[in-house]
């Protein structure tokens, strides 16, 4: 049989009960007979005391009742912990041989056991630094490790909490001006100082799944963190967005928002922005919230400007150190997978992080719904209507919302009170302030996931990107084409096609109507890339509504477009 996590209380209760009628039974046998009463008592003591820890009492088949101690440093507790109870797990023991084990990820135990009268011992240790990661957050020279005290964002003391995955709260960083590069922690940050802000995707293992015809169905991702030394963990395999050419990452930075920036919004006119990597458009790349996410460049201005981040002077880094560049396909499905997790917006046990997303009875990440099409633009009233960019860090008033249009480009609001730092919350990964947004709507994202020509090896298949070279391997996720004959597939048959997703890239991992382009978890859309259109879009936009969401994935030229933006990433070497 298997045991999982249970309801406590409810557990007790039927408990208290089953022995308060053992109890009368007791004394009444008792008064009439020692022996009875002898034998009442050696029944009873195999439950011992209620209050002493948390028991859970069943019957399967011939299994017969079997119980489960919790021991912190080798003291029996009467609660069972929480993973945010300052606890590491150390060990599961049973008697009769019984196998055994507890998932991290799920925060449960699972015992299979043939025998009656099972025990088993779950033993955990004190760690005073539990909120500390394996392999700990990189922090490379320029950056600024930041907190949110309600709405002020202040330097962090890293000597002390200033992350706890374990409590939903992902670690953050900025790149800031030069004046405040040299603030000290707890100094408070003015918006003005901040250029671009990160959040930190530490490297873990996650378990995976079973597909049935090639499906699945919506689940908590169970997840394992660790160093960069360590390897995959049994039944766990390491997610392949930390390993970037060949250094293996303790995790990597990922811009908070869709990057903006002074110029290059989207406009009725051409706009190449960065045609070279060491552009000096690229100084104006930003990324923090409330500002119009940057649009209508094709991949080749996104790939160049990414790359810039890390030699232009205006950001401080040190080009030596640390590798910008355009956001994976697997380095999304990084992102996407940590926020499926109870590290994002769920809890161990299935709920919600935030209780608000539960509204939408799912704990989806929320559409950000802003369009700001140009024709919204009163500096361009003449023109008709048409989609556009977004607002960074917006959230609309469900998961599945419809699209606003009810904003322009002179004046970028999000929805009254829902800006990423109130009701906005519900578009972030954690459900709180210090996840990511504008992963589910806003603009479609463009991602370094490239379709090769070939069905047998690899090759590089620019299309309309406007990126004529191909990139170093490092930089790019690559996919061989689907079969040639025609006759029986077409490049839009997608129940041929959305098996060809690779590990880690949360595309055939997470589609649960197969060949439905509305079948991925959630309902989000799901469009795989073909030869012609061989560069992947992640994310969905404004008026996708229900198909918008962390898994959606979308085909596309890799042209310019006015509904398509980017990510960016900061790691090393």
């Amino acid at each position: 049989m298997k045991l999982r996590k249970y309801n406590k209380d409810k557990a007790l209760s039927k408990l208290s009960n089953k022995n308060n009628k053992k109890l009368k039974i007791g004394t009444i046998i008792c008064s009439i007979c020692l022996l009875v009463g002898a034998i009442i008592y050696f029944s009873f003591a195999r439950f011992e005391a209620t209050e002493s820890f948390n028991l859970i009492n069943g019957t399967a088949a011939d299994a017969g009742d079997y119980v489960i101690a919790a021991y912190v440093d080798g003291t029996r507790v009467g609660d069972f912990p929480e993973p945010s109870d300052n606890v590491s797990f150390d060990s599961i023991t049973c008697n009769n041989n019984a196998d055994a084990y507890f998932d991290e990820g799920s925060w449960s135990a699972v015992v299979n056991t043939t025998k009656s009268n099972t025990r088993c011992s779950v033993n955990f240790t004190t760690n005073n630094n539990k909120w500390q990661l394996p392999g700990g957050v990189d922090l490379y020279n320029g950056m600024v490790p930041i907190v949110f005290d309600g709405n002020t964002i202040k330097v962090a003391n890293t000597s002390s909490k200033w992350y706890d995955y374990n409590n939903h709260e992902w670690a953050n960083a900025a790149l800031v001006t030069s004046s405040a590069r040299s603030k000290s922690a707890g100094s408070t940050l003015d918006m003005s100082e901040i250029l671009q802000m990160y959040v930190w995707i530490p490297r873990y293992a996650y378990k995976t799944w079973d597909k049935t015809s090639n499906q699945s169905n919506e689940q908590i991702i169970n997840i394992k963190f660790m160093s960069s030394t360590q390897r995959d963990i049994a039944g766990y395999v390491t997610h392949p967005a930390f390993k970037f050419g060949n250094t293996e990452l303790n995790g990597f930075w990922v811009g908070k928002f869709e990057p903006s920036a002074t110029t290059g919004i989207w406009t009725a006119t051409d706009n190449s922005f960065c045609t070279s990597i060491g552009c000096a458009n690229a100084a104006n790349l930003r990324i923090i919230p409330n500002t119009i996410s940057l649009t209508n460049i094709n991949v080749a201005n996104e790939f160049n400007a990414s790359r810039t981040i890390e030699s232009n002077s205006t950001f401080g880094l040190t080009a030596s150190q640390v590798d910008t560049h355009m956001m994976k396909n697997t380095e999304w499905g990084a992102v996407a997978y940590l926020s499926q997790s109870r590290y994002g917006i769920f809890n161990y046990d299935g709920t919600c992080a935030n209780e608000s997303q539960a509204a939408d009875s799912t704990c989806k990440v929320f559409i950000n719904n802003i369009n700001v099409g140009y024709g919204k633009d009163t500096n361009s009233n003449s023109l008709p209507f048409q989609w556009g960019p977004t607002v960074t860090g917006c959230s609309a008033a469900g998961a599945n919302t419809a699209v606003s249009n009810t904003h322009n480009q002179t004046n970028p609001t999000c929805a009254n009170n829902y800006t990423w730092n109130t009701n906005g919350v519900l578009a972030s990964t954690t459900g709180n302030k210090t996840g990511v947004y504008d992963m589910s709507g806003g603009a479609w994202e463009y991602v370094a996931g490239n379709m090769s020509n070939s069905t047998t090896t690899y090759t590089y298949n620019a299309y309309g990107s406007g990126l004529s070279t191909q990139p170093e391997d490092k930089y790019l996720d690559h996919y061989l084409a689907i079969a040639t004959d025609t006759t029986t597939m077409s490049e839009n048959n997608q129940s041929k096609v959305q098996n060809r997703g690779i590990l880690g890239d949360a595309t055939s991992e997470v589609i649960k109507t197969y060949g439905n382009l509305q079948g991925g978890w959630n309902s989000d859309f799901a469009n795989f890339v073909s030869s012609s259109y061989p560069w992947f879009s992640r994310g969905g936009y404004a008026g996708l509504g229900a198909r918008a969401g962390v898994f959606a994935f979308h085909r596309t030229n890799g042209g310019r477009s006015p509904i398509h933006s980017f990510r960016v990433v900061l790691s090393a070497q």
